[in-house]
């Protein structure tokens, strides 16, 4: 103990004064006249596909030399933090976002300053991204097609439809998709005579199911509605309007809180292009209002609504086979909105929108986007090759998507599989 202190006594005046000082860590004999700078491990995913990386600058150094850049290095690997990423902050706090991160990637990262005497770096964060694909809980019922589907809140339900390995074979049976739990529970059978090709909407806490086609020894067509009250778990008939044709294969969809139909078949080689609004009503019930008609007898196409924006099209008609046409609601008008590329060759048979942009899936089993803002398409990615059958071609899927939530659910269609596909991570 000695020795240490006679060895202190004789160190130069100057480098005893640093070491003597409260701000010895930014001593010059450490040589932290440069910023002391940590990263922030609560890092946030603000959105999917972005993160937003934190960082403190602890101290300016021993001048309080202002700082000249301050952000983050970032990488595939903690070797190779190659990439900057600048940030604006005006005060030691700082952070930034990365944007289009993609998904099933580890990511590493980590926070630095500098000013006119150096630079420092903090501690390298890491993050994996998640899946863009996720299997879940395999649909147990009968593999169907042509059947109805709504979403209730973060819940997917679907009903109806006929039976994919055997054609003529009918359903009304009716299944939930709880997210959180990941399982498909029974709900209380569709009340009214089993079918192919109804609709769905919802509303609020109601879902909406009706129209089809049955048969037993005859052909039955219906323009029969019935309620679903997620409140009681019940189903309840809903009266129709004499005058609003029975039909098949047309399409639904809700809007700003009012259900729509739109077109249809009231018999082979029989097309409709009439417009029905449904208003719900305090008691649950409603009434059904005519609009304005749709440009074209429309029948086979899809609906694409988030509520606020619905839009309808890839008919099986001429004339709606490859366009997107937009429900103008204020006008009570439909505004053609985009056609399909030359590259999209087979049958659209489902989309959603997310973000600001709408996702289909074709008959090839691809998905592909089309832009909201300007009207532009991309091919995004192709579905698992698990939804292929045994001749290693696509087939009917259905896309969904539910509140609060970036991701869309694939899936009730021929087969069992059902899968999360998180677009915002597909970069």
């Amino acid at each position: 103990m000695k020795e240490k202190l006679k060895y202190l006594l004789i160190l130069p005046p100057l480098l005893l004064s640093c070491l003597e000082s409260p701000d010895m860590a930014d001593g010059i004999v450490n040589a932290k006249r440069a910023p002391t700078v940590e990263t922030s491990m609560d890092f946030e995913i603000p959105l999917d596909g972005n993160i937003l990386m934190k960082g403190n600058i602890n101290s300016l150094g021993i001048d309080n030399r202002q700082v000249t850049g301050k952000g983050f290095l970032w990488g595939n690997s903690a070797e190779n933090l190659n990439n900057v990423l600048y940030s604006n902050d005006a005060s030691n706090s700082f952070s930034a976002v990365l944007n289009n991160v993609a998904g099933n990637k580890t990511y590493y990262w980590k926070a630095f300053a500098k000013n006119g005497f150096g630079s420092d770096t903090g501690l390298v964060v890491r993050f994996s991204s998640p899946e863009i694909w996720e299997s879940k809980k395999y649909f147990n019922a009968h593999p169907r097609s042509k059947g109805a589907s709504f979403v209730l809140g973060s819940r997917i339900f679907t009903t109806c439809g006929e039976r994919a390995e055997s054609a003529g074979l009918l359903l009304n049976d009716a299944w939930e998709y709880t997210i959180s739990d990941n399982e498909w529970p029974q709900i209380d059978d569709f009340p009214g005579m089993k079918r192919r090709y109804p609709v769905g909407f919802a509303i609020g806490n109601y879902a909406f199911v009706g129209t089809g086609q049955g048969f037993d020894q005859n052909i039955f067509i219906f323009n029969d509605f019935y309620r679903y009250d997620d409140n009681t778990k019940q189903w309840e008939d809903v009266p129709t309007e004499t005058n609003m044709d029975e039909r098949y294969n047309a399409v639904a969809f809700d809007l700003n809180g009012k259900g729509y139909l739109v077109g249809g078949l009231h018999a082979p080689g029989q097309l409709l292009s009439d417009v029905w609004q449904f208003t719900l009503t305090t008691e649950g019930n409603g009434y059904w209002q005519k609009m304005n008609n749709f440009p074209f007898p429309f029948y086979g196409g899809i609906s694409i609504s988030d509520h606020t924006s619905a839009f309808i099209g890839f008919g099986d008609n001429s004339e709606t086979h490859r366009s997107l046409w937009k429900y103008r609601e204020e006008d009570d008008e439909w505004l053609k909105f985009a056609d399909l590329p030359e590259e999209i060759t087979k049958k659209i048979y489902s989309g959603v929108i997310v973000k600001d942009n709408i996702y289909i899936v074709d008959g090839d089993n691809v998905l592909w986007t089309l832009s909201l803002t300007d009207k532009s398409w991309q091919k995004k990615t192709l579905l698992p090759d698990v939804f292929l059958n045994k001749e290693n071609e696509g087939g009917f899927q259905n896309l969904f998507t539910t509140q609060g939530s970036n991701s869309i659910y694939i899936g009730i269609g021929f087969t069992g599989l059902f899968y999360e596909y998180r677009p915002l991570w597909d970069n």
